[in-house]
């Protein structure tokens, strides 16, 4: 959304609903999400800014929305049941902060929640000099056309899986920084997308290269990621014990769809 053009007011309605459904939504589980109201917040702020000068980009409303969404829907599970949900909490020896903190039984799960919609640009100069180098496999060949928004959407593919990897490994650092890597802790990554950008599978190609240390036979970003991770000497200590993958467009006040596993595909 450009920064001369008015935001609808169709958004701006959708804005007010968001923020009721959250505050009943909320309110109800108070007991269970004391805290609620600091994430909630920064929600209703920024709406005000909005509303006040209709103009301009909603990226940061809808990156607080996703966290909104994904902290509704834990409390919304059954197995396992969430005693309690902390927004924010302090990591110690760490001065980041990590969006989530759960408890459930006896273990504490911690969520980070992170958006990913890269802007709409084109990228045709990179694709090409990516091809020419080699690093696309034949077999995964991507079938772009520079005259049908080949550049714009080669640079959605290419973005949204190196935003896959930075997030996985800025969590990675939270964890070792605290120290909280023990039997007790569970560390999660929320990945929050659109369903244009990118899509699940995606997601499902990059996690079994998390896990396993090997690409998919068709993963299409297989040998240019092998070849950032070496060329960067990047090691993964692989304690991200699970990716969510939530999926929500603009208009939408809860997600069309969550994955609380992302696994790849048994074939």
């Amino acid at each position: 959304m450009c920064r001369d053009d008015r935001i609808p007011d169709w958004v701006l309605e959708y804005m007010k609903e968001t923020m009721a459904y959250f505050n009943d939504s909320f309110k109800a589980q108070e007991a269970r999400f004391p805290n609620w109201g600091k994430c909630f917040g920064k929600y209703v702020e920024k709406a005000k800014e909005i509303f006040s000068n209709p103009f301009g980009s909603l990226r940061s409303l809808e990156e607080i929305h996703n966290e909104l969404c994904v902290a509704d829907a834990l409390l919304g599970i059954n197995n396992p049941y969430i005693d309690k949900i902390e927004y924010e909490p302090k990591l110690p020896s760490c001065k980041k902060t990590i969006d989530y903190r759960c408890e459930a039984s006896e273990t504490s799960i911690h969520i980070d929640v992170k958006t990913i919609t890269p802007k709409t640009q084109s990228a045709w100069d990179k694709f090409v000099e990516i091809r020419s180098k080699g690093l696309i496999a034949p077999n995964n060949e991507f079938l772009l056309d520079p005259n049908y928004m080949g550049g714009e959407f080669w640079h959605s593919f290419s973005a949204s899986r190196g935003r896959m990897l930075e997030y996985t490994l800025e969590l990675e650092g939270k964890i070792l920084q605290s120290g909280l890597a023990t039997d007790g802790c569970m560390f999660i990554l929320a990945l929050c997308g659109d369903g244009v950008n990118w899509h699940v599978d995606q997601l499902e190609d990059f996690v079994n290269y998390y896990r396993t240390g090997k690409h998919r036979y068709d993963d299409g970003f297989a040998l240019m990621e092998s070849h950032y991770v070496k060329e960067k000497g990047i090691e993964f200590s692989r304690n991200v014990a699970k990716f969510i993958y939530l999926e929500r467009s603009l208009g939408g006040i809860q997600p069309k769809k969550v994955v609380w596993d992302v696994s790849p595909p048994q074939y």
